[in-house]
C-alpha cells in the first residue's frame, strides 16, 4: 500500500493506463429472504491487511495537513464504514440492535481493549462465534461482520486515486450459516484522466483529490451498492425503532442458594416503559418486574412450599409493544432452593 506522496516513478504511458483502468467490482451472495425481520447486531468493523489480519489505521488518512483542501476525519475508516453499514441496513427488513447496546454489551463481556482505537479487541470480535455473541452477549439471530480491505489514496502528481475495499458478512447464530456476503472494491480518480482540462486544473485537481470528502463519499456509494440486495420497499412500522434492550441485570442470591424463608430480588436496567419479567430456568417462569424509575426494574420471588429447583440460571426478559422480546442470562450464576 503506497502512502501519500510516495508513489514510485512510472513511465507516463503505463501510469496513464493504470489510472484509467479503475473499475468498481461488486459481488453478492444472498442465502435468505431479506424481507424476514430477523434481529441482527452490527459488530465493530476492522481494517485488515492483505492477509486478513487486523491492522492499525493509517493516521495519514485520519488527520490531514493539506491546508484548505481536507477537513479532519474524526473517526477511523473502520468506525466510519460501520456507521455506513448500520445506516444502510435501516432500509432493509432486518431488525437492528442499537449500536450503543452492541458496544456496551461487548465491553462488559470481555471484548474490550482500552489500549486500542476503537477500544475493542477486533481480532477476538472477528473470530467470535455468532452463537456465543447472540446467546451470551446480545439477544439476536445473526451478526454482521465488516472488514475494510482497502482504504488508500495515491498521489501521482498528475493524478490522485482514492480506493476503497469492503467485505460484509451476515452469519446466522443458530447454525453458523452465511446468510449474506458481499465484497466490493471501487476507486475515484482526480486529475489527468478525470476532471477539467485547463493547465491550472491539471495541477490543482490531483491535489483536490486528497480531500477526505472524496474517499468518504466513495465509501458511502460503495456500501450503498453492496447492501442494495437487502433493501425493501415497505419497511414495517415496528422496525422504525430498535428492539428493547437490557443493559444490566443481577439477583441477590448469595452463594447461589435461596432460602424458602426469604425472597429472591432481581433488578435490571433496560429500555424504559416496557413489560419486563424474570424466570428461574424453565421451572419458575415469567415473574413480573415493576419499573420503579425510568428504565430501572425490580422483581421479587418468594418460594412456595411446592417449589423445588437446583442449579437453575436466572433470566430476565423485556417485551415491547410490538411483541419483540430481548432476553439476558444473569451473570451472577445459577441458584438452588434450599429448604429450611
Amino acid at each position: 500500500m503506497c502512502r501519500l506522496g510516495c508513489a514510485p516513478v512510472k513511465p507516463f504511458l503505463a501510469l496513464l493506463l493504470l489510472l484509467s483502468g479503475c473499475v468498481g467490482k461488486f459481488k453478492h451472495e444472498l442465502g435468505f429472504n431479506p424481507g424476514e425481520p430477523i434481529r441482527v447486531a452490527v459488530l465493530p468493523a476492522a481494517q485488515v491487511d492483505e492477509k486478513g489480519q487486523v491492522m492499525e489505521p493509517d493516521n495519514d488518512y485520519l488527520i490531514d495537513n493539506v491546508a484548505l483542501i481536507s477537513a479532519r476525519l474524526k473517526e477511523t475508516p473502520a468506525a466510519f464504514v460501520r456507521n455506513l453499514v448500520q445506516n444502510e441496513l435501516t432500509k432493509s427488513g432486518l431488525d437492528l440492535v442499537s449500536p450503543a447496546v452492541v458496544d456496551a454489551n461487548l465491553s462488559h463481556s470481555g471484548y474490550d481493549d482500552l489500549k486500542a482505537n476503537p477500544p475493542y479487541n477486533l481480532e477476538k470480535i472477528l473470530n467470535s462465534d455468532p452463537k456465543e455473541i447472540c446467546s451470551r452477549v446480545l439477544s439476536c439471530d445473526a451478526v454482521v461482520y465488516t472488514k475494510i480491505t482497502d482504504w488508500d489514496r495515491n498521489y501521482y502528481g498528475i493524478q490522485t486515486v482514492n480506493s476503497v475495499g469492503v467485505e460484509i458478512t451476515i452469519v446466522s447464530a443458530s447454525d453458523g450459516r452465511v446468510l449474506f456476503r458481499t465484497t466490493a472494491s471501487d476507486s475515484e480518480s482526480r486529475g489527468l484522466t478525470k476532471g477539467p482540462t485547463g493547465i491550472s486544473d491539471v495541477v490543482l485537481e490531483p491535489i483536490r483529490g486528497l480531500d477526505n470528502e472524496i474517499i468518504t463519499d466513495l465509501a458511502r456509494r460503495t456500501v450503498s451498492k453492496m447492501l442494495a440486495p437487502l433493501k425493501v420497499e415497505n419497511r414495517p412500522e415496528f422496525l422504525q425503532s430498535s428492539p428493547p434492550a437490557i443493559y444490566a441485570s443481577a439477583h441477590d442470591a448469595r452463594g447461589g442458594t435461596l432460602s424458602t424463608s426469604e425472597p429472591l430480588i432481581v433488578v435490571a436496567s433496560a429500555t424504559p416503559k416496557q413489560d419486563m419479567f424474570f424466570s428461574i430456568g424453565n421451572i419458575i417462569e415469567n415473574i413480573p418486574m415493576v419499573e420503579r424509575d425510568s428504565g430501572h426494574y425490580i422483581g421479587k420471588y418468594l418460594p412456595l412450599s411446592t417449589d423445588s429447583f437446583n442449579d437453575q440460571p436466572v433470566y430476565v426478559a423485556v417485551t415491547d409493544q410490538f411483541g419483540r422480546v430481548t432476553k439476558q442470562k444473569i451473570g451472577t450464576g445459577a441458584i438452588s432452593l434450599i429448604r429450611n
